[in-house]
């Protein structure tokens, strides 16, 4: 079996610190756009916060952001609580996926490019669940910091 080099976000998730014997949970941003699709979302995160019951443990820590902090309304016209603003939080992110469901989401947004550049640079992993272009909208040289690939699947 070959083994793939390992990529600057498998180097930072391994240096991770070590919790009373354990290794650090794995932790997920969520970026909400203002209409996400409530499904997508709940899809992505219900499985996280199941494999920490199962576990019995704390496999997974989610962080939610919004462009501005406040609540974010999905498309459903359910509001979702953040844990802070795109551009005002310092944690650290193994992995950040954006959320959003309509065409134009996030275009011409400098402060949400810098904050992911920001986090390009720290070895945070980035990707979609729905809306990537949301991505096809940022500069290339946030996509083209380790590699990156942006797949429509479906409608």
């Amino acid at each position: 079996m070959a083994l793939a080099p390992a990529s600057s976000h498998d180097v930072a998730h391994a240096a991770r610190a070590v919790r009373d014997g354990r290794q650090a949970p794995y932790v997920i941003g969520f970026y909400l756009v203002p209409e996400f699709p409530l499904m997508a979302f709940a899809a992505a995160i219900e499985p996280l916060r199941s494999a920490n019951r199962l576990r019995d443990g704390q496999l997974y820590e989610w962080r939610l952001y919004s462009r501005d902090g406040r609540p974010v309304r999905a498309s459903n016209g359910v509001d979702i609580a953040v844990h802070a603003a795109a551009d005002e939080d310092t944690a650290a992110l193994d992995l950040l996926l954006a959320c959003a469901g309509t065409r134009d989401a996030g275009k011409g947004d400098a402060a949400v490019a810098k904050w992911l550049r920001a986090l390009a640079r720290r070895g945070t992993a980035i990707g979609g669940i729905t809306g990537p272009l949301l991505f096809a909208k940022l500069p290339s040289q946030i996509l083209a910091a380790d590699k990156a690939t942006i797949a429509k699947i479906g409608g």
